[in-house]
């Protein structure tokens, strides 16, 4: 089982001794093993679907109290260390997000990101809260007018990032806030979607909406686009008041108002004219730089780099691999948001990449790479975008120095927890509160490895090759240099936001891979495991193509057929390494007399399926795996 953390946000109580003594024998308030201060918080606010139900409480470290004021006086007594912790929170409800750890196959509800938040005298023991999602047009850049009028026409109306998006965590109300603070309860509603678009709330019946009174809103608790409402108004006042509100009546949108599917057009083209005028800077950023590539590998290279955990680019020394990618962060104006890491043959285990736990000087060191600091820059600013570069990554064993990092890139997106140190030993560091035990990987991170392939280098192992586009660049005949004019160029571009970067991509889940490719992708895949059954094409790779060539941009000079053709290479050939008597047959067998390429069960397949590319790249990588067969006994 996975870390996992629930983004949205909870409302607790540090509970009553008593009641924590019988159900865990245990205090509310106590000190570890470390001798750091745990406390348990017990949930008053509305609980997620897939909230665990043999969950009473979940635990707390003070640390987390820290940017509140709470000082822990580790010289004081027992005691009084622990009566501070009760004095202190005995005024405040938490706010707070659940993170689920798995640490020696135990399992653990901490929480996390609290906030403290005054207890209103209408407090009592028994309340319970409500979660209701605020909407704005300051949070959601949406007009009142448009707002309700997507409402009610069931379209998307904007995001909230600190309500649950999962299928049964629908909010029965929401609530809209004028820019004088005037609030508005609508509703109910019984089910949603969420999609690129934000929320879409499908109500029960008609949509009806009453003012949210000033003496409600005197006794809820509002955290940014949050309200939570005490159960007794929810269900004694906005329940019975919203079933004789005013409904809506199905306005018909403005004859000006473009129809959903326009409005999706119009910001497709948009977001597509976006990314064709940045491609274009590009091209131009690498021409400029002396590189002269390809504009077709530009396209791979950045159609992989947006769709990839990893993209490793690769080829002989001396073809500006680095460059290239010093070329696209400049073109996206990152400046100190780019870090290039250079790997040295020494490493052996990602301590030498991230650093270690000093337990006998009690502090953290991080790696001299500098990538730790860079991750924590990146976690605390998600809305920009970073680039990180592994230089020559193949000098070391990436399976050894990269091994931590290769299990979480294969995590889904929000879920990328890179682990530095144990939790128990946040609380002893000196520089425990600058390096905290874990580094959360957002989107906001992009991974890029140059290697070349030489005597001096190590190959790659399956593991490193299943999460990994890799691209080897090629070189252009060398009359080509007379056209490179380079210009040092100083101009500093504004640097692309993540969103904007993000913007550039196909999000939608559904398979774009059409009946044929997945005919003939299985058709690959059967015959690779007549050859060895621990090869083949795991369902990884399948999504992992789809999700290439419906981000393929379409107005550039890369086109679909040759998209496929790059990623069989880049994706699925890569892996087909061994002995000449177990690929013979597969690949086939190289001609001597006039180098062709002959009884191949792959260019067979190929042949069957000329509809898909003319798979000229495919046909080259074959004849090279052939000729290395026939001449080494191998291929690697």
């Amino acid at each position: 089982m996975q870390d996992k953390t629930w983004n949205m946000n909870l409302v607790g109580v540090l509970p009553n001794e008593v009641e924590v003594l019988e159900d865990n024998g245990k205090n509310t308030i106590f000190l570890n093993k470390q001798n750091s201060i745990q406390f348990y918080i017990k949930v008053i606010s509305e609980k997620p679907y897939n909230y665990p139900d043999s969950l009473p409480y979940v635990t707390c470290f003070t640390d987390e109290l820290e940017p509140w004021g709470f000082r822990d006086d580790v010289l004081a007594t027992e005691q009084e260390r622990l009566d501070r912790v009760r004095s202190f929170l005995h005024d405040n409800l938490l706010i707070f997000k659940l993170r689920h750890k798995v640490r020696d196959f135990k399992e653990y509800y901490v929480a996390s990101d609290i906030h403290l938040m005054a207890k209103l005298p209408s407090f009592n023991s028994q309340l319970k809260l409500f979660t209701i999602p605020i909407f704005s047009e300051a949070s959601n850049k949406i007009t009142n007018e448009e707002f309700l009028t997507r409402l009610q026409h069931r379209k998307y109306v904007g995001t909230n990032e600190q309500i649950s998006k999962e299928e049964f965590d629908t909010p029965t109300f929401i609530l809209w806030e004028d820019e004088g603070g005037e609030m508005t309860v609508l509703g109910e509603f019984d089910n949603h979607t969420y999609a690129h678009g934000g929320f879409r709330f499908l109500p029960i019946d008609v949509i009806r909406h009453i003012p949210f009174k000033e003496k409600w809103q005197d006794e809820s608790y509002k955290h940014r686009q949050v309200m939570f409402v005490p159960e007794n108004i929810i269900y004694g006042d906005i329940d019975v008041s919203l079933q004789n509100g005013d409904p809506f009546d199905i306005a018909e949108e403005p004859a000006d108002t473009k129809s959903e599917a326009e409005q999706q057009e119009s910001s497709m083209k948009k977001e597509l004219d976006r990314e064709a005028s940045f491609m274009k800077d590009f091209i131009e950023v690498t021409r400029d730089e002396g590189l002269f590539y390809h504009e077709k590998d530009l396209y791979n290279f950045h159609t992989a780099v947006k769709t990839g955990s990893l993209v490793i680019l690769a080829g002989m020394s001396g073809t500006g691999k680095s460059k290239l990618v010093q070329a696209y962060a400049k073109t996206l104006g990152l400046g100190n948001q780019y870090s290039l890491i250079p790997v040295r043959p020494s490493w052996t285990d990602d301590s030498d990449l991230i650093g270690y736990a000093d337990t006998l000087n009690m502090v953290y060191r991080p790696g001299d790479s500098g990538l730790v600091n860079t991750l924590i820059k990146a976690e605390n600013e998600p809305d920009k975008l970073f680039l990180i570069c592994f230089d020559e990554m193949n000098l070391a064993r990436v399976e050894h120095y990269f091994s931590q990092f290769l299990s979480v890139l294969e995590m889904d997106e929000g879920k990328r927890v890179l682990r530095l140190y144990n939790d128990e030993l946040t609380n002893r560091f000196y520089n425990g509160s600058q390096y905290k035990p874990t580094l959360t990987i957002g989107d906001n991170v992009v991974f890029v490895g140059t290697v070349n392939i030489d005597e001096s280098t190590h190959h790659f192992s399956d593991k490193v090759l299943d999460r990994a586009n890799l691209i080897s660049l090629s070189v252009l005949p060398f009359n080509y240099l007379f056209d490179i004019e380079e210009k040092k160029r100083n101009d500093k571009r504004d640097p692309v936001s993540k969103d904007i970067y993000n913007s550039f991509k196909n999000q939608q889940r559904p398979l774009a891979l059409t009946e044929r490719e997945v005919d003939f992708l299985w058709a690959i895949h059967e015959e690779i495991q007549i050859a060895k059954q621990s090869m083949g094409i795991g369902p990884r790779i399948i999504r992992q193509i789809d999700r290439y060539l419906k981000n393929l941009p379409i107005q550039g000079s890369l086109s679909r057929k040759e998209a496929f053709d790059l990623q069989l290479v880049q994706r699925i050939w890569t892996k087909l390494r061994g002995p000449e008597e177990l690929l013979s047959e597969l690949v086939g067998e190289y001609r001597l007399d006039d180098k062709q390429l002959e009884n191949s069960k792959l260019l067979e397949i190929v042949s069957d399926f000329p509809d898909l590319s003319d798979f000229t790249v495919t046909k080259r990588v074959m004849l090279e795996k052939a000729k290395e067969l026939r001449l080494n006994g191998y291929t690697i």
